[in-house]
């Protein structure tokens, strides 16, 4: 669907209703585990900190549909970037990696508009987390087209790749939702870039920190414990 498509399309309140927007500073992470869920530490150097500045986290707990997993206690997170390009590379880099016992895993974010911005009233709610203005027509897609998303994420993590770093395929999870998490996960891949991880899959325990010249864990600095096989 072209942009021209899609702004003819969507026009009035009733239609954006059921239109989904793509943020592309925004980094919606699932699979953490209640011991990093916690802002100070994902806002750290050494995990999603490490990109570029980070404008707000939003933490919030899953709902496990097994009684039996209920005290597992894994958290999602939607991390707001200040900028597009940290995005971007915090979902490259982070995408597919263990932390503690969970796999994490990361896309874009994507949201609805803001039921009093489609009724022209203004929001009362300072933390509304919804949309206030008009989004991207490019990153616009009606609930039933979200399929779309898969793609035009893949896109977006191609052509900010850096020159020098090797290419990479993904592939995607699908699943029909109407809850708006659950939406974004259905795009979340795992890149093949094998280079970058191979350190990280040797890893026992907490493979997110920065290697420097001594091989010492800046996460080790935090009290996170890490146990690397390497060392």
């Amino acid at each position: 669907m072209n942009g021209e498509t899609i702004e003819k399309k969507y026009t009035d309140g009733e239609d954006l209703l059921n239109v989904r927007v793509l943020q592309r500073n925004l980094v919606y992470v699932v699979g953490i585990p209640i011991e990093f869920a916690r802002e100070d530490l994902l806002r750290s150097k050494s995990l999603f900190g490490g990109f570029g500045e980070i404008v707000k986290i939003v933490l919030s707990r899953r709902k496990e549909t097994k009684p039996e997993k209920q005290t597992e206690g894994v958290y999602s997170a939607y991390i707001t970037y200040l900028k597009e390009e940290y995005a971007v590379e915090a979902i490259r880099e982070m995408d597919g990696f263990m932390l503690g016992e969970k796999t994490v895993r990361c896309t874009f974010g994507t949201t609805k508009y803001c039921s009093f911005f489609l009724r022209k009233i203004k929001c009362s709610n300072e933390g509304c987390l919804y949309l206030h203005e008009k989004g991207r027509d490019e990153d616009s897609f009606a609930r039933d087209q979200m399929f779309v998303l898969k793609t035009k994420i893949e896109k977006i993590i191609e052509e900010r790749r850096p020159v020098e770093k090797d290419t990479f395929s993904s592939g995607a999870k699908a699943s029909d939702s109407d809850n708006i998490e659950e939406l974004s996960a259905l795009f979340l891949f795992k890149p093949e870039y094998v280079a970058a991880q191979k350190h990280y899959d040797s890893c026992q325990f907490n493979p997110f920190y920065r290697r420097t010249s001594d091989d010492s864990h800046e996460s080790a600095s935090l009290g996170v414990r890490s146990i690397c096989a390497e060392k």
